[in-house]
């Protein structure tokens, strides 16, 4: 009897195990951004048009690493790397687990990079038009393009 008990009780674990799997529990939920890298095509801030995007590259990804959801943002600098919360609309860079590339940057490119982290800091609404992808908060908005061709 203690047998069959045993065997029963597998069985609800392995169902329950695989529900948990099979549901994304184990990794994060797949997004539409999911693995794309964009790279920015313009952008805007509270002092106007980043026209420094047009000749300063930055690159937006965001994907699966570890098991848990990152976003690496390259810039013209270097970039980072960090945990991120993505939902439907937005997405919230943790701070906290920001690991940032060590590299010397002159001016303007410190500034530019001091600009996208400045933007990170706080949530971030996102839309996916196409393949356009809108990034905007109250410190400004980037719009990218996928990266073609690199």
């Amino acid at each position: 009897m203690l047998a069959g008990a045993a065997r029963r009780s597998f069985r609800v674990m392995s169902a329950l195990l695989s529900a948990a799997l099979l549901s994304g529990c184990a990794t994060p939920e797949a997004t539409p951004l999911n693995g794309i890298q964009f790279v920015a095509v313009s952008g805007s801030g509270t002092a106007g048009q980043l026209a420094w995007l047009t000749t300063d590259r930055v690159t937006w990804w965001v994907g699966t690493r570890d098991n848990r959801r990152v976003v690496r943002v390259g810039t013209p600098c270097a970039g980072f790397e960090a945990g991120v919360e993505v939902t439907d609309e937005q997405m919230t860079i943790d701070r906290s687990t920001m690991q940032i590339a060590a590299v010397a940057c002159d001016s303007p490119q410190h500034e530019y990079d001091a600009w996208i982290h400045n933007f990170a800091e706080l949530p971030i609404s996102y839309t996916l038009d196409g393949t356009t992808l809108t990034l905007s908060n109250d410190r400004g908005s980037l719009v990218l393009e996928p990266v073609t061709g690199d």
